[in-house]
């Protein structure tokens, strides 16, 4: 899955939307670069390099994050995931897997919509533990039956939303530290996803990005 030519990918610096596309690059070796846009100081938190390059990519839709291979150009966190993983054979082996598939991408983005909401509110303790209880019977509940019986969420091998999760699972980790002692099944589905040897030679290299995870003017993880 080696590629000859190198990758760009441009997103601001930190985790966020790029995280699941850059495990995705680490697991396939696909050799890229990063281009991470700053964002200043509070109370204005500058993104004028972002700005004065935004027009000037040759983007369709010009957004972070976008990916670059020559002339092939993309953005929209979704499709380049997708594209990624269609190149590398992880999008599931039959018709019916890739429909499970996507089910479970687009079930992912929801958390992520619900996640976004508390992690960017300046109040967001106080939303703590009514969101602990909505990711609790709204997501991690129907995972825990999926992981139940498998290693992966689809089929017996990986596919692209192994990546989204695992992601997902991390920052929750963090945010809320009571699920690594309520659900010892996500925690071995994660710590099977880091032991993969790419994975684990990405987190442990001066590539990986731990923090921050979401912007400067989030509430959490800026």
């Amino acid at each position: 899955m080696a590629h000859e030519n190198k990758i760009i990918l441009g997103y601001w610096k930190t985790r966020g939307l790029a995280q699941q596309i850059r495990l995705l690059l680490e697991y396939s070796n696909t050799p890229y670069e990063e281009v991470l846009y700053p964002t200043g100081d509070p109370p204005e938190y500058d993104k004028s390099e972002w700005v004065s390059a935004k027009f000037n990519l040759g983007l369709d839709f010009p957004d972070l994050p976008y990916y670059i291979d020559g002339d092939y150009k993309l953005t929209e966190s979704n499709a380049i995931t997708r594209y990624i993983a269609e190149k590398n054979d992880l999008i599931g082996k039959t018709v019916e897997e890739r429909g499970v598939v996507s089910m479970i991408e687009n079930v992912l983005y929801s958390w992520h919509v619900d996640y976004w909401k508390v992690s960017y509110d300046q109040n967001y303790e106080q939303l703590l533990e009514k969101y602990l209880s909505l990711v609790e019977s709204k997501y991690i509940g129907p995972f825990l039956k999926i992981l139940d019986k498998k290693n992966w969420l689809v089929g017996n091998e990986l596919t692209y939303v192994d990546f989204i999760l695992y992601e997902i699972l991390d920052t929750h980790f963090l945010l809320l530290p009571v699920l690594r002692e309520r659900y010892p099944l996500l925690v071995a589905y994660a710590n099977r996803f880091e032991q993969l040897p790419a994975i684990k030679a990405y987190i442990a290299s001066p590539r990986f990005l731990k923090y921050p995870i979401n912007s400067r003017y989030a509430g959490w993880g800026g």
